[in-house]
């Protein structure tokens, strides 16, 4: 985009007010710069629940490590202290407990914010470059318009 830019400043006369052309590759290098920051942004959110369950995994462990100092599983008291249904044999190691659905659905309610930003980019910047467009050359013909017949 800048070579392009660079490329029509050098054949048009030099002068100190901005032209058409430095407006219309102003604007294109705008929306190419804001559809880039679009991609790092549904990136971003997309796996934004990784980090979250990294933490969450971080914090249980901690919690799990807090509790082993007070835990009389090795002696069996520590399953009859938490549940009185349960009972483990002296010695037995406890399985650690499947991930819960709230992962999967945390999982999907990133996914699903990044998908939502994705849709509306792809109609958001479609729909402003017409905007720019229309107004851009309804704005560029009438300026023309009247300079071409006030220099007649």
């Amino acid at each position: 985009m800048t070579t392009q830019s660079s490329g029509s400043r050098a054949s048009l006369p030099k002068v100190s007010y901005v032209k058409a052309i430095d407006i219309w590759m102003a604007v294109c290098l705008l929306f190419v710069f804001s559809a880039l920051l679009e991609y790092a942004a549904v990136n971003f959110v997309s796996r934004q629940h990784k980090e979250l369950l990294r933490l969450q995994r971080r914090k249980r462990k901690h919690n799990e490590v807090r509790e082993s100092r007070f835990s009389f599983t090795a002696y069996g008291v520590g399953p009859c202290l938490q549940s009185k249904d349960v009972v483990t044999p002296k010695g037995a190691i406890s399985t650690p407990q499947p991930a819960p659905k709230g992962q999967d659905d945390m999982r999907k309610l990133f996914i699903d914010r990044a998908k939502k930003i994705d849709t509306v980019a792809r109609a958001g910047f479609p729909l402003a470059f017409l905007i720019f467009n229309i107004l851009y050359w309804i704005i560029y013909k009438i300026v023309r318009h009247e300079d071409f017949h006030q220099q007649q």
